[in-house]
């Protein structure tokens, strides 16, 4: 009798579906630009909406810089924003993240963002 005393509360803990460890969230890297001042990078990192967005400063062809720096950082954008504002969206790795906002084209960054609407 004894013997199951001690074993009963080993046996409960166990068995407790109390996860042992807080559950990681997934995480990106941010590569240090190799650049003094670099363009912002706005938001924080979302697994279910990755990729970047990229703005360019007023009066740059979004098209073109698009294409120039696409082939440059070996990249596919997704978006080509032409109109409201200049840049694109794309899926970047973080070196090329780091190289892009050293881009003297570049106003800013920002991660891919998911929003709701309710109407």
């Amino acid at each position: 009798m004894y013997r199951f005393g001690l074993l009963l509360p080993v046996l409960l803990v166990a068995c407790d579906s109390t996860p042992a460890v807080a559950p990681v969230l997934p995480t990106v890297e941010i590569v240090r630009p190799p650049c003094e001042h670099p363009a912002a990078l706005l938001g924080q990192f979302d697994p279910q909406a990755p990729g970047y967005i990229v703005v360019y400063r007023d009066g740059v062809d979004a098209k073109a810089e698009t294409d120039r720096l696409a082939t440059k950082y070996e990249f596919q954008p997704r978006f080509v924003y032409i109109h409201v504002l200049g840049g694109f969206s794309a899926d970047l790795t973080p070196p090329v993240v780091a190289d892009v906002r050293c881009e003297a084209t570049v106003d800013y960054m920002e991660f891919n963002q998911r929003f709701t609407l309710d109407g």
